[in-house]
């Protein structure tokens, strides 16, 4: 069955409005307080708070700060692996139909360091990119140990923070996505490399 650009219009801005909730809850994830979304969750889903305790055994009537937030966090989690499933099933049928799918990331390719190397997603292209940039640099220069011990370190922690993963441990994330690069850092390596 052919389907009219206007059925394709309708898929596709489906398509776009469930990877944007996808995307929201990264984020939500990513940087909302838990504590604050627990009070949102009891006051608007309750169901969902109750559903979750009895399912992971705890008693609602004593809770203390850090199960509700990791009530929070566990729900959010819960919905979010849920989209996913759901935009995989979506892919492959739109891959099908001919209609281009979406990479969803966490956005630490945005990251100051990860720009510096232009925001790759994945370890493959890190490590090409910092490699190339790195063999035009002279290896005796104050910086250069600096530099290649922070990649080093990137690619160590690599399967944590993976901008393609959807639930990257969120300290390690962190600590990548606010590292920052000093401005006689960036120097040597756009001097030094040509950029």
């Amino acid at each position: 069955m052919e389907l009219t650009q206007v059925q394709k219009d309708l898929i596709i801005k489906g398509y776009e409005a469930h990877c944007a909730e996808i995307e929201r809850l990264i984020q939500v994830r990513l940087t909302e307080n838990m504590l604050e979304l627990y009070s949102l969750l009891l006051s608007d889903g309750r169901a969902d708070v109750k559903r979750y305790c009895a399912d992971n055994n705890i008693d609602e009537l004593d809770i203390d700060e850090e199960t509700k937030a990791d009530i929070a966090l566990g729900i959010t989690e819960i919905e979010l692996k849920t989209l996913l499933k759901q935009k995989g099933i979506y892919d492959t049928e739109l891959k099908e139909l001919g209609i281009r799918t979406k990479r969803i990331t966490n956005g630490i390719e945005n990251c100051p360091w990860f720009s510096i190397f232009n925001s790759p997603v994945s370890l493959q292209w890190l490590t090409k990119n910092t490699e190339k940039m790195l063999k035009k640099c002279a290896i005796n220069h104050k910086y250069y140990d600096w530099v290649n011990s922070k990649i080093e370190h990137i690619k160590d922690v690599w399967s944590e923070i993976d901008p393609q993963q959807a639930l990257p441990d969120i300290k390690r994330y962190w600590q990548v996505y606010n590292f920052e690069v000093p401005e006689s850092v960036k120097e040597f390596l756009v001097k030094q490399s040509g950029n």
